[in-house]
């Protein structure tokens, strides 16, 4: 789940039994370190979160910028 996230989603996530793993978007551009979200993503990960436009920045993610990695799915069972 991408930081600053709309409030519910981290306590929707938690009522579903699941722990929000968060990658923190960095200002000005608000974008996301790929070595960040790599490390927030473990055998357990069922979800990575990204809404375009982003809540509550604003940010539109490019086509480019909305591709998670491949690497990043691999070692989970999630679905890709």
């Amino acid at each position: 789940m991408f930081e600053p996230s709309y409030d519910s989603y981290a306590a929707c996530a938690s009522m579903a039994g699941a722990v929000p793993r968060l990658v923190r978007l960095h200002p000005p551009d608000w974008a996301y370190d790929a070595d960040e979200l790599d490390a927030a993503i473990g055998p357990r990960t069922r979800l990575v979160l990204l809404n375009s436009p982003h809540n509550p920045t604003g940010k539109v993610f490019t086509r480019k910028s909305s591709r998670i990695s491949p690497s990043c799915a691999a070692p989970t069972t999630s679905w890709r």
